[in-house]
């Protein structure tokens, strides 16, 4: 993944995000299985306003690549969209209570076969964060999460938790999760 972004005053922030993945896998349906093979490019740019303690952010885009389903070989095709909130409740010295939410809808089709996937998430949750110094913030979170689609079905809780670093000098900033259901 490379990226490029940029910010406004007033709380705009837009850019553009080049993907290239490439990974094999495997599947099982009904009576039928076998193996995935697929390499995928895309360009999503996106968007996001902030104002005084929540923001909303939106990106789309799309994607080409090859792929082989079983017998099948030709050009892939993916379409993505997605949007979402983040905000915070307390915000205070040394604790904070963050929430945050998204809906995600994506799909991919091998063109001229008859296979194609659509993917839907919709993901909200809760995070608790302690200041252990400057630029020092660990957390934990709570969510909520239901998944559709041709993938993996189903409403889930997962837990989690991490580190965030920010070095204001150098413009630096990084997040460690770790989440599980």
């Amino acid at each position: 993944m490379l990226g490029a972004d940029y910010r406004w005053r007033g709380g705009w922030l837009a850019g553009v995000l080049l993907v290239h993945s490439q990974g094999d896998g495997s599947f099982e349906v009904v009576q039928q299985s076998g193996e995935i093979t697929a390499g995928l490019t895309g360009l999503y740019p996106y968007v996001s306003y902030t104002r005084m303690g929540w923001d909303v952010w939106l990106s789309a885009g799309m994607g080409r690549g090859q792929a082989e389903v079983l017998q099948l070989k030709g050009d892939l095709v993916s379409r993505f969209g997605a949007m979402g909130v983040r905000g915070t409740w307390v915000s205070g010295g040394a604790i904070g209570l963050n929430y945050h939410g998204d809906v995600l809808v994506t799909d991919a089709e091998l063109k001229d076969h008859d296979v194609r996937t659509e993917v839907y998430r919709v993901w909200a949750g809760v995070e608790a964060n302690a200041r252990i110094r400057d630029g020092l913030r660990p957390y934990v979170e709570a969510n909520v999460r239901s998944n559709g689609g041709s993938a993996e079905t189903g409403v889930g809780l997962e837990f989690g938790g991490g580190i965030r670093v920010a070095y204001p000098v150098w413009r630096f900033k990084a997040d460690v999760p770790r989440r599980g259901w």
